[in-house]
This record gives C-alpha cells, structure tokens and sequence, in this order.
C-alpha cells in the first residue's frame, strides 16, 4: 500500500531542493533524501526522516524505497554556471539523463508505483540558435542546439513512467533568482564592485523566476492531479537582459549599464553562455491556465524580496 504522505527527492541538496524539502515537512510530507553523500546530504538538507544512497550508475537498495511512496521528484544535474570542459559537459548530461533513466527504471521495478513523477527539466529545451521576439510556450517545438537536444532526451526519459501509468511533469525552469545562489550569487559580487551590466545585445529575453515560486511551482504540481506535462517554470513578466541588469543594479545601488561583449561570457562559463546570451521569451501558460498563483511576478519585487 501506499505511504500516502512519502515523498522522494533527488538532488536534494542543491537550492531547490534544500528549500523544497523544508516547505514539503512544513506541509506535513515525509521526505526522504537521495544522494550520493547522504550523510553530507543529513547536514545541507536536514528536513528529511531518511537518507538514502544513490547512485545513478549502478542498481541499489534506493530503488526500495521507491516502492509504496506517494511520488518522486528528480531534481537532479550539475550545476550550469560553471566554467565548461568536455569532462563537464559529460556530467552536465549524464547527471540530468542518466539519473532520469535510473529513477524510472527504480518505478518500473515497484510493486506499488508512485503516483507522480515530478522531473526537473529546462528552458533550453527551446533551444538558443535564435533570439527573436516570439513568445515561447509549452507548445513550442524544442531547439536542435546543444540544449534543445539534451533536454529533450532527458525528458524522453521521464515521459517513460507514463506507460506504467505514472503522472509525469516536467518543469521547465529558466533562470532561478535566489540569493548568494546560481546567476544571482555570480552576478552579486560583481555588482558590489560597481561593474555590473548586461550582456550585449541587451534586446535578449532573460526568463526568470524566484526561488521561491519555484518550490511552490513544483508542490503545486506535486499536489493536483490535473498537471501534466512540460510547465514553463518562468515569470509572467519577462525582462530583457539590459532591464534586468538595470533593475538589479537599482536594487543594489549600483550601476548596471556595462554593456559586455558576450566572448567575455563564453570565456567565463563556456557553452553555459548561452542562457543568459541568447535568451528565449519563455512564458508559464501552463502554470497559468492551471490556476498557479506566482508570489512574485514582477522582477523589481522579487530582487527587493531576496536582496533587501
């Protein structure tokens, strides 16, 4: 039978899930953790009643503790805002792909199977060749880049649980704002030091969300029945780049004019570049049409909120 209120996270200890697996105990969930490092795991994320090890590369006992729970998300994959070798890019897909593979095959194995599979997904499934003034929705077919191609087999994926009559979201997320984390934690030194700006053009989307309409997205996807499918994890109001970097340097007091060369970028983090160079004008219709509520649709709002 089913242990109505166990829920499992991988790729808890990144800031989604850290901040996902408090709000999920807050909300009367049993959490249960899995990670490579579960002890490491115990001190980052320390809202969950087990931790278990888990190792997308090989079958172990994780996958038991699949069997009877309420549901799983996978928040699995290694971090983009890094600087990018071809060692990296391998563990930027295998960790998103692979560890996908690993889970569902964890659910076809289950003699009581979740009910829901909540799988992390990305924004790039549109792709980033182009950068145009078009509305970008769920509906939108996915780019033949480096993105597009990846996040499209990492979804592949995760649609498989749907044959074992597993509910399968896929939340699309765009870049997340949380403080001292991701884009934000990156770009917040550099603003401090008075050189903040924008990545040239400037005319470039740059979809985002708050973290915490993150957290909330994903519960709410977690919890009705009628969410399936990829959700545009991304703010109504969508800025360009040069919008954005000004309003963050208004929050911060400090200038956000620069305009920057975009090599400069791809020499920082490589092929992650392109997130912020060429972005997409990702909007949340599903999330929307769905009856999601966000906290913080508006940028100004969100950098007070987390920068205050």
């Amino acid at each position: 039978m089913y242990q109505n209120r166990k829920v499992v996270v991988a790729g808890a200890t990144g800031s989604i899930g850290n901040k996902l697996c408090k709000l999920l105990k807050e909300s009367g969930y049993e959490v249960t953790v899995f990670s490579r490092n579960p002890e490491n795991a115990r001190l980052k994320v320390p809202y969950a009643s087990r931790y278990v090890e888990f190792n997308y590369e090989k079958p172990g006992d994780w996958s038991k503790e699949i069997d009877g729970s309420m549901g799983v998300i996978n928040l699995s994959g290694a971090p983009v805002f890094k600087r990018w070798t071809k060692k990296y890019v391998r563990e930027i897909i295998d960790s998103r792909v692979q560890s996908t593979k690993a889970l569902v095959d964890g659910i076809r194995s289950a003699k009581n199977r979740p009910r829901f599979l909540i799988n992390a997904s990305a924004s790039g499934y549109y792709g980033y060749e182009i950068s145009d003034d078009n509305v970008v929705t769920e509906a939108t077919p996915p780019g033949n880049d480096f993105w597009g191609k990846l996040v499209t087999e990492w979804e592949a994926q995760a649609k498989k649980a749907e044959e074992m009559k597993v509910r399968v979201v896929m939340i699309r997320t765009s870049v997340i704002l949380s403080r001292g984390e991701g884009a934000l934690g990156k770009l917040e030194p550099v603003f401090r030091r008075n050189l903040g700006g924008y990545v040239k053009p400037g005319t470039q989307w740059f979809p985002w969300i708050h973290v915490a309409d993150e957290i909330s997205l994903i519960k709410f996807a977690m919890e009705n029945d009628f969410v399936r499918g990829p959700v545009n994890a991304s703010s109504p109001n969508i800025p360009n780049m040069k919008q954005f970097a000004l309003e963050l340097g208004r929050t911060m007091k400090k200038r956000g004019n620069m305009a920057i060369p975009p090599f400069l970028i791809r020499l920082l983090i490589g092929k992650g570049s392109s997130v912020i160079s060429r972005g997409r004008k990702v909007y949340p219709k599903a999330a929307l049409d769905n009856g999601f509520r966000f906290r913080f649709p508006d940028l100004g709002t969100a950098l007070d909120d987390l920068l205050s």
